[in-house]
C-alpha cells in the first residue's frame, strides 16, 4: 500500500497483510493522502482549503513559497513574516493545490523542502519531486506556464531584511547536523474535536483510542495500491 509506505511515522502500517491504523502516532504530514491513488485519505494539516488560502495570502511577485515545517525551524526569524504558507513535510503538496494556484494567477510555485536524510519524514522530498513533475506535464496540457521548483535553496525574496542567503544556508547547516522528526501532533487535535462534538450531543466522549481511530477511519474506503 502506497500510504503504509509512505508513512514513517508509525501511524500506518501494514501488519501480517492487514492495515493497521495508529492515530497516536501520527504527524499531520499528509504524505499518505498526496500519495493515495483513490483519494481515499484527506489531509486535515492543514486541510486543501486552508493550504491554498495560505499560499495565495503567501504570494510575493506572482511566487508562492510553501516551505516544510523543519526549513522553518532551521530558519527561524530568518524568513519573513508570513513569507511562506507552511506544511509540516513538503510531501503535503500535491498535484490539486498546484493546479489552484496556477488557475489563480501564480507563475512559480517553489517547495522548499529541508534535508530529508536528516528527517524522519525522509520521503518528502522523493514525493514533492514527483508530484512536481506529474504537475507540470498536467499544466502544460493545460497550456499553463507556471514554473514548479522543489529546492533546499532559500529564495532571497522570503528572507528577513538584512539576511543573506549564506546565512540563511549556515542556519540550515547548523539545524541539519542533527536528525529531525516531527512531533505526533495531529492525532491529539482530532481527538479534541471529536470528544467536544460527543459532548454537544450528551453523549459520552469516546476514548482518545476510538477518536483516532474514527478520525483516520472516517474517509478510508476504496481500495488502495
Amino acid at each position: 500500500l502506497k500510504c503504509a509506505a509512505a508513512c514513517t511515522s508509525g501511524c500506518i502500517a501494514l501488519v501480517d497483510g492487514e492495515l493497521v491504523l495508529d492515530a497516536a502516532q501520527c504527524v499531520g504530514c499528509g504524505t499518505c493522502a498526496t500519495v493515495c491513488p483513490t483519494c481515499a485519505l484527506e489531509a486535515l494539516n492543514p486541510s486543501d482549503a486552508e493550504l491554498k488560502a495560505a499560499c495565495l495570502s503567501a504570494v510575493r511577485e506572482g511566487e508562492a513559497v510553501i516551505a516544510c515545517s523543519q526549513m522553518e525551524a532551521a530558519l527561524g526569524d530568518r524568513l519573513a513574516a508570513g513569507a511562506c504558507a507552511s506544511v509540516v513535510c513538503a510531501g503535503r503538496v500535491d498535484e490539486s493545490l498546484l493546479a489552484a494556484l496556477a488557475a489563480e494567477g501564480v507563475f512559480r510555485a517553489t517547495v522548499l523542502c529541508g534535508r530529508c536524510d536528516r528527517c524522519a519524514q525522509r520521503h518528502g522530498l522523493e514525493v514533492a519531486e514527483l508530484v512536481a513533475e506529474t504537475a507540470r506535464v498536467l499544466l502544460s496540457a493545460w497550456g499553463s506556464s507556471m514554473d514548479i521548483v522543489v529546492t533546499g535553496e532559500v529564495p532571497e525574496g522570503v528572507l528577513a531584511g538584512g539576511v543573506s542567503a549564506e546565512a540563511a544556508r549556515a542556519a540550515c547547516d547548523d539545524f541539519f547536523a542533527e536528525e529531525r522528526a516531527c512531533e505526533p501532533v495531529r492525532a491529539g487535535e482530532c481527538f479534541a474535536e471529536l470528544a467536544d462534538a460527543a459532548g454537544s450531543d450528551g453523549g459520552a466522549a469516546p476514548s482518545p483510542e476510538a477518536a483516532g481511530s474514527a478520525a483516520l477511519g472516517a474517509s478510508a474506503g476504496g481500495t488502495c495500491a
